[in-house]
């Protein structure tokens, strides 16, 4: 088997990063083997996800700065609260970082543990490619994704990653291409690493996410316009055919109008738009 090459991940992703490619490479094919990742179909899916997350090899840091990160992941929002930030600056001091973009003081206690780093401590050691390797395998392995691999299920694996299914086309490209590209190039099969056990206030913490969608604007959101499509076409709004009044349908459009205001406040509060 020949070891994959910073010019076959350049196949994968043609303008990726060339420091980045040139870190991932030599320690890829052997790490990703430790974790039982042995067969195209797991390599492809793994290198797969790391493609989109890392906007196809181009950083290994979630983009944006820390007023960005401290209003959507700070403790005082739900987002922050379940990826276990606690303290002001953890939104930006947690940031998304590595091939599976990291994020959340939960996530960096966990598998900074699990790698022998205090991740805590020094956050930007997660962007360092080698131990972004590691991060990715050990949330891998935690969440049994070899078996969702195995079953070819993308779905599934993107849920784990991201917790939703942000930017699945793209990962569905970029696992076409892997699955071509890297049909040879799996790594040779090893004994995967035991697992140590973690301490009691980070294993007690409620499955998280390793990475999280950046929240976009509700009027972008394919489920939210998926919907009104759907009551437009179904004859949801077919009584505005009933009103005949001009006085009527501005009092209707007045309300509506005032209950969306409502709706976009609470929306904002929640740092959803």
């Amino acid at each position: 088997m020949t070891r994959v090459t910073a010019d076959d991940l350049r196949r994968l992703a043609p303008k990726g990063n060339a420091a980045i490619l040139a870190g991932l490479a030599p320690s890829l094919s052997v790490t990703l083997a430790r974790y039982g990742i042995t067969t195209p179909l797991r390599f492809a899916h793994f290198i797969a996800q790391a493609a989109h997350e890392t906007a196809g090899f181009k950083t290994l840091v979630e983009y944006g700065d820390d007023a960005y990160f401290n209003k959507r992941y700070g403790p005082q929002t739900s987002v922050g609260k379940r990826l276990g930030n606690t303290q002001p600056g953890d939104g930006a001091r947690f940031r998304g970082r590595g091939i599976f973009q990291c994020t959340g003081r939960f996530n960096y206690a966990k598998y900074g543990k699990a790698i022998g780093i205090d991740l805590v401590r020094a956050p930007e050691r997660a962007a360092d490619p080698v131990n972004s390797i590691q991060i990715a395998c050990e949330y891998w392995k935690a969440k049994g994704l070899n078996a969702l691999a195995d079953a070819d299920d993308v779905e599934g694996i993107t849920r784990k990653i991201n917790g939703g299914l942000n930017g699945l086309t793209d990962r569905k490209r970029y696992l076409t291409l892997a699955k071509a590209i890297f049909a040879d190039a799996a790594p040779p099969r090893v004994s995967p690493p035991k697992a140590e056990p973690l301490p009691p206030d980070v294993a007690e913490m409620p499955d998280t996410p390793i990475a999280i969608p950046a929240p976009g604007s509700i009027l972008k959101s394919e489920s939210f316009m998926g919907a009104i499509m759907t009551m437009i076409s179904s004859g949801a709004f077919g009584f505005l055919a009933f009103i005949d009044s001009p006085w009527a349908l501005l009092a209707f459009l007045a309300v509506l109008a005032a209950g969306g205001f409502i709706g976009f406040k609470a929306l904002q509060r929640r740092g959803i738009v």
